[in-house]
């Protein structure tokens, strides 16, 4: 069920269809045809209770004296899923009397916007560009900056004036070729003007020696605006104007359909068709530090404090299906249901109908629509997630966690930055210089280290000695949030969130273990050891594979443990009859085989949901090279084709000794800590909360330092520890070298 029983449904009202009989009913909805398999009087008898009154849960109650409930709520979902019938939103309410817009401007632009606002219900406000510092704190509900003529300082100052006095505003003006309209600015959550042009000016710093480079202040007295030439038709920028309005329109009546948010649109002379240039927040920007609402810079470093880690006593573990947590199943059901509610984002979480394998294990997607009116301060993006697990309430769960992992992973600016070089900072952050000595390829779009680098850090704490450490934060959030002193990516490893924060901090852990495995035994080129299925001890989970068997699949597990000791296994699904969706691959990581068998098989499984959510847009002679970069091809998947799938080599059973009778996750957290400094005594275990209170769901990132591989596509920084794999592992005599191993795309 992918929809709120409380909704009121109704038909699309670009729905069309016509009978063909034998069970075929032949439609288009927005322009697109489709073919709907069912009883045509069946459909007829359920969209005559779509009437724009019944909510779903009423449409269900008058269904279920034909049909069973799964049944109606299956149906209801593919009619949603196919749009032949949409939820209705309503109205919002408009605003009673005309919005103020402060248009910020003289000129050509600014007249057309003072033309066309009565029309939609707004009194516009005329201000000189040149007096950005004498802004009425409560003058209008939205701004425009639309200046005939204007220098990059007047620019900036309205841009901080209207940031600090939490106006929104979009800009629009000619910058000699084009019409640049946008971005549209929330200020505290998306990207501001100042931002756009920082990167503008990045674009030719990064051709010069740092002693070369300009600084922004330096170009305030650059000319950044021009008076629009005839040569742009006043038919166009009538155009723009209604675009702006519109915009400001759906905005101020609390629409989230805002097409100029994070975004430059450039108008060229004669074309309605703009180039768009993305722009997310850096921290590089002087008036919003990409939103960080607490900016320390170099000489303001001063730790904060932290709380204990771990709530008194020792949690016991309470649940074990698909991995360690301290909470029921039916807590955690309840606490992660009630803490998405909350946050009054348009979250839904369902099981996805197109999983092959549904009779044998469900498959959940989770999705959030783009919102910045929620009941929390932040703006969130277009987000889907998977989840996996043994029976449906776990994969609900997983799905749950995911959203939550990944809403809590973006910056949104409420935790403190620290801006520093490392030669100010390092005695008091991780080895940064051990992961820079290990990047092969500096030729990349990241940045070059030098010891008075300008960086921005976050304070996590460690686990081993309890202190405090920086960290780099673009180690830290996920996101495009640009922060200084990127030198590598560092993927999802060790993000995790959890009903605990003992939870997520142990699932977090075994994260950076699982991709510390996964990158290692997939560079180097030797064939893994095969895994046993038929010698686990979790009967459900074979007879998962044994199902899977029985619609023609195969299931290929190989143990990708390493010199850590701890299990972690790659378990491949193979179709071999469809060469193009012909391999899904899924990772599992624990302290127990078990576990990380199963999470490796339903992992797997969920990769399965590979509906394309994109509309076709070209039309023409037929083409299959996208075949070459479909993860699941396998035109793709040559080297793991030959080395995992038809790989020969010996068999290992599942071995599992751990024993978890009165152990707690804090006692599963020490454990894995030993074991990981058996291994690589100088290592640490970091982690950075992440909880958001406004979520209520615990959320960390684990970071662990030392000879440990990160996740980084492609593979540019590599730990010794890869290189010596073979020898430590008895698979090779020798280490192997950069070129040795395998640097090419895979699925991830």
């Amino acid at each position: 069920m992918n929809y709120n029983p409380q909704i009121v449904p109704r038909i699309t009202p670009s729905f069309s269809s016509v009978s063909l009989g034998k069970g075929r009913v032949a439609t288009t909805v927005n322009g697109e045809f489709k073919l709907i398999q069912c009883s045509p009087s069946a459909l007829d008898s359920v969209l005559a209770l779509i009437d724009g009154q019944n909510t779903f849960g009423q449409i269900e109650q008058n269904l279920q004296s034909k049909y069973p409930l799964d049944g109606i709520r299956t149906y209801l979902s593919i009619l949603l899923q196919e749009q032949v019938i949409e939820e209705v939103t309503g109205n919002r309410p408009g605003n009673p009397c005309p919005s103020t817009v402060l248009v910020v401007g003289e000129g050509r632009m600014a007249q057309i916007l003072k033309d066309q606002a009565p029309q939609r219900n707004m009194k516009l406000l005329s201000f000189p560009a040149e007096n950005a510092s004498s802004i009425p704190d409560s003058t209008a509900d939205l701004a425009v900056i639309a200046p005939s003529a204007a220098h990059y300082g007047q620019i900036f100052k309205l841009n901080n004036a209207l940031i600090h006095r939490n106006i929104p505003f979009v800009s629009c003006y000619y910058n000699g070729d084009t019409v640049v309209v946008g971005p549209f600015v929330i200020p505290g959550k998306t990207s501001c003007l100042e931002c756009a042009a920082t990167y503008h000016l990045e674009d030719l710093n990064r051709k010069l020696r740092p002693n070369q480079q300009l600084p922004i202040a330096e170009i305030s007295d650059l000319q950044m605006a021009y008076p629009i030439p005839d040569a742009f038709r006043n038919s166009l920028l009538e155009y723009l104007g209604d675009m702006l309005l519109e915009e400001i329109g759906q905005f101020l009546n609390g629409s989230d359909s805002l097409h100029l948010l994070d975004s430059e649109k450039h108008f060229f002379s004669g074309h309605c068709a703009p180039q768009e240039i993305k722009i997310a927040p850096t921290t590089a920007c002087r008036c919003c530090h990409g939103l960080s609402r607490t900016y320390i810079r170099q000489g303001e470093t001063s730790l904060p404090g932290f709380t204990e880690v771990f709530s008194p006593g020792h949690r016991p573990i309470r649940y074990t299906t698909g991995g360690f947590r301290s909470c029921s199943l039916e807590d955690t059901q309840n606490f992660i249901r009630e803490a998405l509610m909350k946050t009054g984002l348009d979250i839904n979480i369902a099981r996805v109908q197109n999983n092959p394998f549904d009779r044998f294990l469900p498959v959940f997607r989770g999705s959030v629509k783009a919102n910045h009116r929620n009941q929390t301060p932040y703006y969130f993006k277009d987000l889907v997630v998977h989840g996996k697990g043994l029976h449906e309430t776990q994969a609900f769960l997983s799905a749950s966690y995911e959203m939550a992992e990944r809403l809590s992973a973006k910056f949104y600016g409420d935790i403190p930055i620290v801006e520093a070089p490392y030669q100010d900072i390092g005695d008091r952050a991780i080895d940064l210089k051990s992961y820079v000595d290990r990047i092969v390829n500096q030729a990349t779009g990241y940045e070059t280290f030098r010891d008075d680098l300008p960086i921005d850090w976050v304070c996590a704490k460690s686990l081993v000695s309890g202190k405090a450490k920086f960290v780099p934060a673009h180690m830290v959030f996920l996101g495009d949030n640009r922060f200084k002193g990127q030198l590598f990516s560092n993927g999802s490893s060790g993000l995790a969130a959890g009903a605990t924060l003992e939870d997520a901090i142990l699932q977090g852990l075994f994260e950076v273990i699982e991709h510390d495995a996964w990158m290692i035994g997939q560079a180097n080129r030797f064939t893994l050891p095969l895994v046993d299925h038929d010698s686990s001890s979790n009967q459900q989970l074979k007879d998962l594979i044994h199902g899977i068997h029985s619609l023609g699949y195969r299931v290929i597990t190989r143990d990708y443990s390493n010199d850590l000791g701890f299990p972690v296994f790659r378990t491949w699904i193979v179709n071999p009859n469809s060469y193009t969706h012909y391999g899904l691959s899924g990772f599992g990581a624990s302290l127990s085989a078990e576990i990380a068998l199963e999470r490796s098989v339903t992992e797997a499984i969920q990769s399965s949901d590979n509906q394309s959510m994109t509309r076709k847009t070209f039309f023409g002679r037929h083409r299959a090279a996208h075949l070459a970069d479909a993860s699941d091809s396998i035109y793709c998947l040559d080297y793991f084709h030959q080395r995992d799938i038809l790989g020969q080599s010996a068999v290992n059973k599942v071995q599992d000794s751990l024993a978890i009778r009165d152990k707690s996750v804090r006692d599963l957290i020490e454990m894995a800590i030993e074991q990981l400094r058996s291994k690589m005594p100088d290592c640490d275990v970091l982690y950075v909360d992440l909880s958001r209170e406004v979520l209520n769901i615990p959320a960390v990132r684990v970071i662990v330092t030392g000879d440990i591989q990160i996740l980084n596509y492609p593979l540019v920084l590599v730990s010794p520890r890869t290189y010596h794999f073979g020898p430590n592992m008895q698979h090779s005599q020798s280490p192997a070298e950069y070129k040795d191993l395998y640097l090419g795309r895979y699925p991830h």
